[in-house]
């Protein structure tokens, strides 16, 4: 095997091999997939149903029996209707709390940028030494138990 092959088997994505992925993973999404599949044809069901029935397959209309009279069904409807204008007139009045409260907030202002010096102070570092590695292009930072920065040496 000489080097591109090497680097071509190291530098191909999962996606090309699906034999790469974890068992459990690909029957887990696999059972995701038919689910939802599943309810796509499901929700495809009303139409086809009305489609065999209107071609004469007259045991489809099973599926659009009324067994509500005009009454119930006008209740029905009156009902609904209260419940969206119930949630809507709730979001309406929130949105207008919100505007309310934050009209003349700006709460989208760009926070300041810390100086170098605020920077220095906050890490317990030299304000010199930082603006120093500042410009460098390589900088090995060493640090403490803590993860505070102790020192920082330029690599050339």
């Amino acid at each position: 095997m000489n080097g591109n092959e090497i680097e071509s088997r190291q530098m191909s994505l999962i996606i090309d091999q699906p034999l790469l992925i974890p068992l459990s993973r690909r029957i887990g999404w696999g059972s995701v997939t038919i689910a939802f599949w599943g309810i796509w044809v499901y929700l495809w069901l009303p139409f086809v149903t009305l489609a065999a029935w209107a071609l004469g397959f007259h045991q489809a209309s099973a599926q659009f029996t009324w067994t509500q009279d005009a009454a119930e069904l006008q209740r029905l409807f009156i009902l609904y209707i209260v419940i969206v204008a119930w949630l809507g007139g709730a979001l309406l009045l929130w949105a207008r709390i919100e505007y309310l409260r934050f009209r003349n907030v700006n709460r989208r202002a760009v926070p300041s940028a810390a100086t170098l010096d605020e920077l220095a102070v906050y890490a317990s570092l030299d304000a010199d030494d930082m603006r120093a590695w500042q410009d460098e292009r390589c900088l090995v930072a060493s640090h403490d138990e803590n993860g505070n920065m102790v020192e920082a040496n330029i690599k050339r």
